[in-house]
């Protein structure tokens, strides 16, 4: 649908009950699986009281009827033995991204079943998410979700002959020319980025989709930070942009799917600046969740795994950034710590 479809054209406001204040935002990427885990990063999330919370999208198997209802609705399914999966709404709202699982079944149960139970909270429920891209917005901040789902739809083995672009719809596009403006030089504000497909990638099980940000280019003239998931696990990158666009990019496909260990190649670019490989267990590797933490100017990123999501357990944090957007607009990550300090956690201080 576009924008137009929407009263405020996709625009929500970033902010707290009062419309001011700490504003949370926790985010989990290629979460609707079923797992245990899953249901782990779910409660997880919870636990950091979110304002919002955000799926970066698919929705497995093949993102039709039942597994809508199954992996994020909490509706069982009689055909299986597994207990369904709700996903947690935060006390402002949700919303969730489209992702090439979700184009499987050509993205209806993701528009028509899914979308519909999300949005912003109101009297009597949630308002609906009536696009599948929208922006969150306060003073200092814009947080931009993008649509890279649409044009990724095909069955996996088609995709090894011939990889889709993931290109922005032109629905979206004009959303971006007509109401977002970005590129408006008089407005300072950091942009956030979200998708479900990866910018760039320094593993060579997976590709750049790099057509998003040769489109995005037109909008967006200054560093940004990019969260996206499709690949399934925890990877952090220092600045960098294969084209043009320059972003701090951010994988967090790990929030329900089994994450395979893949060992970081030494070297290799872009840049790595944080990457878990630890063993979780069946030869596995941790699934995960994000918190954002916004202040004014500032933003704190906190990187969680779920080995602590048990009755009166804690959150394990991993990671931890301080972001701040600077006067001309660029988002500037202040510092990084690393509190894991597990072998196989790859930080900065292994870095260099």
């Amino acid at each position: 649908m576009p924008h137009t479809s929407h009263p405020q054209h996709s625009i929500y406001p970033l902010g707290d009950a009062a419309g001011a204040g700490v504003v949370r935002v926790s985010l989990a990427g290629d979460w609707a699986t079923g797992t245990p885990e899953a249901v782990q990063t779910a409660q997880g999330m919870m636990k950091n009281d979110p304002h919002f919370t955000i799926h970066l999208g698919d929705i497995y198997f093949v993102g039709d009827e039942l597994s809508v209802q199954e992996n994020c609705l909490g509706i069982d399914n009689p055909k299986t033995q597994y207990a369904p999966t709700l996903w947690p709404i935060g006390s402002r709202g949700s919303f969730a991204l489209n992702g090439n699982h979700e184009m499987y079944a050509n993205g209806r149960p993701y528009f028509q079943q899914f979308l519909p139970r999300l949005g912003v909270r109101t009297a009597d429920g949630t308002s609906g998410q009536i696009t599948s891209f929208f922006c969150l917005q306060n003073d200092h901040w814009r947080i931009i979700g993008l649509d890279t789902g649409y044009h990724s739809r095909g069955w996996p083995f088609i995709g090894l002959i011939k990889r889709p672009s993931c290109r922005l719809d032109s629905k979206l596009l004009a959303w971006l020319r007509e109401i977002v403006c970005p590129q408006n030089n008089a407005d300072k504000r950091g942009i956030i980025l979200l998708s479900h497909h990866q910018y760039y990638t320094v593993f060579p099980d997976d590709h750049n989709y790099t057509k998003p940000a040769q489109q995005l280019k037109e909008f967006i003239d200054r560093p940004a930070l990019w969260f996206w998931g499709h690949e399934h696990k925890l990877a952090g990158y220092d600045l960098w942009g294969p084209k043009e666009l320059q972003v701090h990019g951010r994988c967090i496909g790990h929030g329900g799917m089994p994450v395979v260990p893949q060992r970081p190649p030494a070297g290799k670019r872009p840049p790595l600046l944080f990457y878990d490989n630890r063993y979780y267990k069946d030869g596995f590797n941790h699934n995960g969740y994000v918190s954002l933490e916004f202040l004014g100017p500032r933003m704190a990123a906190r990187y969680f795994d779920t080995s602590g999501i048990i009755p009166g357990g804690s959150d394990h944090l991993l990671i931890e950034e301080q972001w701040k957007v600077d006067t001309e607009g660029a988002v500037v990550r202040e510092s990084v710590r690393q509190i894991c300090q597990d072998a196989d956690f790859y930080g900065p201080a292994k870095w260099g």
